[in-house]
């Protein structure tokens, strides 16, 4: 008989094809595999713990303080109902951006987003994790769009920002690698193609390249397909900016999220963020002018240490005068381990919740409140 192995995400959709990744490599060591899904804002239902599974993997989120308790609280309901001989591991972003609080409740095996091959160690499986790959497609970004990691990690230094202690240093797949891949799904009769990775628009700086060379390597497919870029920081953007022209010109370019997080330049500092924010919205018109159907989505900070509403305003105009289709607003998060959480003028809970929701009064059906103090996505 199969052993039984229940994998729980709450994890954000970055670690998907990794997830996917385990999914096979338990397929190829015998294991009967169950899903669920309670991303980083939803709780977990007590009845959707399989209390049969001789194994659970649970995919953590600690992005924000909100995504953290999210995760300890689903984590403490596991253990309290899974099979008393099942074997729990965690992963995610919490062991490494809050190992402590972790270590607090479980004191079981953990791995962060770069150290999968730890299920070598831990299970002591026929097969290794190595032996196995993932596949392109997901059902977050739907079955019909074939999905390439052309990166892992980051070589930004935020000052407020907690993943990049989870995910480690910028890896660019190499593009000849990447071209290989979106060959290979044109031959499967796919379409749709969504390039992911935790800082897509940095794709590259660690081997002199840029997201500007591999896009121009994928303009080079005459077929009729559609592209969707994600997380490019406002400083990348003039690396690929002729790249993405094109794209709109030839209308290939399906949606675009760009990480705006502020518009005002004394908060941008702090962030460690520095760009011209004029340049950035020239940029923005012109694809959107250029591709007035492009799905233009951003995300933003509200509550960062020291923000006054005049500065706050200026974000809230830079969104508008750009006019995105989605607008995720954050409110700020003091992580362990980040330098915004030494600064001065830190804002209250309740100051940053008033900030946010007056962000949607503004700025109206674009926004979605997410991680705000004391609650999930409003």
């Amino acid at each position: 008989m199969d052993k039984k192995a229940q994998i729980i995400i709450k994890s954000c959709n970055r670690r998907d094809l990794e997830l996917d990744h385990v999914k096979n490599f338990l397929r190829g060591n015998g294991y009967e595999i169950e899903e669920v899904e309670a991303r980083q804002f939803i709780n977990l239902q007590k009845g959707k713990i399989n209390s049969d599974a001789d194994l659970i993997i649970f995919s953590t989120c600690a992005f924000s303080s909100v995504t953290e308790e999210f995760s300890i609280q689903d984590l403490e309901l596991v253990k309290k109902n899974k099979k008393p001989s099942a074997e729990l591991i965690v992963c995610g972003c919490l062991p490494e951006i809050n190992p402590d609080r972790l270590a607090s409740i479980f004191n079981g095996s953990t791995f962060g987003p770069r150290s999968y091959e730890k299920l070598n160690e831990i299970l002591n499986p026929k097969r290794g994790y190595q032996e196995f790959s993932h596949q392109n497609t997901t059902v977050t970004y739907g079955k019909d769009t074939f999905v390439i990691q052309i990166h892992e990690g980051c070589p930004g230094n935020c000052s407020y920002c907690a993943i990049k202690l989870s995910i480690g240093k910028l890896k660019s797949t190499p593009i000849d690698d990447v071209i290989n891949e979106f060959h290979k799904g044109m031959k499967q009769g796919y379409t749709k193609f969504f390039l992911l990775g935790d800082c897509s628009g940095a794709y590259g700086f660690d081997n002199k390249k840029t997201l500007g060379h591999l896009l121009k390597r994928i303009l080079e497919f005459d077929n009729d397909f559609s592209l969707s870029l994600t997380d490019i920081a406002p400083f990348y953007l003039p690396f690929c900016f002729n790249e993405i022209k094109m794209l709109c010109a030839k209308k290939k370019l399906n949606s675009l999220y760009i990480a705006t997080q502020s518009a005002n330049s004394r908060i941008l500092n702090l962030m460690r963020r520095n760009f011209d924010m004029n340049r950035a919205k020239e940029m923005l018109v012109e694809i959107k002018n250029l591709n007035p159907s492009i799905e233009l989505t951003t995300s933003i900070i509200v509550g960062f240490p020291s923000e006054t509403m005049e500065e706050l305003n200026d974000t809230i105009e830079f969104c508008k005068q750009i006019g995105f289709n989605k607008l995720f607003c954050h409110g700020y998060s003091a992580r362990p381990n980040v330098d915004s959480a030494k600064l001065p003028g830190q804002l209250s809970a309740e100051e940053i919740k008033e900030r946010c929701l007056y962000v949607k009064s503004k700025l109206g059906n674009m926004v979605t409140l997410i991680t705000l103090p004391g609650f999930g996505i409003m």
